[in-house]
């Protein structure tokens, strides 16, 4: 049985709970929209772009559903929108909470932050060493997931940025061309990778193959560990990923997905 299909769930929260609201499917959940609206699911989501229309009318033509029962499901997506009018209005709102609410985010960055290894006391950096800095997540940082987890930020810090505070003489390459990468890394003190796994190699809606970084970011990283003794990987991932060149460099971060204060984060933890 289908969750969306049973009535009896409906009429707990409806009438056992008091639930007056709108109940709405996850996304692609329903098996059979005639019978989620027969048992009381007003909203399918995310659409099926008109592809339940016909058997909708159908089952109304052979009475198997009825007008009453598509109207109370309309009622109530309709009754939600009226509620919600206020903010149809599209007016600007006047908020003072961004501010407090980004230094939330940071310290909810710094506490989940893991050091996974600092071999010979690498961390912290001294002040003012020569660092090189690669991969594209030091300058556009992956802080959310994919799909229903994605946010609008109010602001989004970049580690980069802060790391230029703390080492105004840092160098930074994307790393797509690893011989120029590596160039810059033997001539630093210290060269910090950010790497992970981007959007398409992780979100809800499918699974993985492996666990394995891209090629790109294994590649860099043994790379550069080979021309800098100070290498430093910082992950932003949202799932677990092997690691083997864990071996290869002395200090590891695991970041993880760590919001839009997640770049200051990671500065300080260096």
């Amino acid at each position: 049985l289908y969750c969306s299909e049973l009535s009896e769930h409906y009429s707990r929260i409806r009438t056992e709970w008091g639930f007056q609201g709108l109940v709405i499917t996850d996304w692609g959940a329903t098996n059979d929209r005639v019978a989620a609206i027969a048992a009381g699911c007003d909203l399918e989501m995310p659409g099926s772009h008109g592809a339940c229309d016909a058997s909708i009318e159908k089952a109304i033509k052979k009475g198997t559903l009825t007008e009453n029962q598509i109207d109370d499901c309309a009622i109530r997506v309709l009754s939600l929108m009226l509620l919600a009018k206020d903010n149809l209005d599209n007016q600007p709102i006047e908020l003072d909470y961004f501010d407090a609410h980004h230094d939330l985010a940071r310290e909810a960055a710094r506490q989940s932050i893991v050091l996974l290894k600092n071999d010979n006391s690498l961390l912290p950096l001294k002040q003012g060493a020569l660092v090189s800095v690669f991969g594209e997540f030091a300058t556009n940082p992956r802080y959310q997931g994919m799909g229903s987890s994605e946010v609008n930020a109010s602001k989004i810090d970049i580690p980069l940025d802060h790391i230029k505070l703390y080492s105004p003489e840092v160098k930074y390459l994307d790393g797509t061309n690893l011989e120029q990468a590596k160039r810059l890394a033997s001539k630093t003190e210290v060269a910090i990778i950010f790497c992970g796994l981007s959007e398409l190699d992780e979100s809800e809606a499918f699974d993985r193959p492996h666990l394995d970084l891209p090629e790109e970011y294994t590649a860099l990283i043994k790379g550069i560990a080979s021309v800098n003794l100070n290498t430093i990987v910082v992950l932003s991932n949202g799932a677990a990923v092997h690691m083997p060149w864990q071996n290869l460099v002395p200090a590891i971060f695991e970041s993880f997905l760590s919001g839009q204060g997640g770049g200051s984060a990671i500065f300080e933890s260096f």
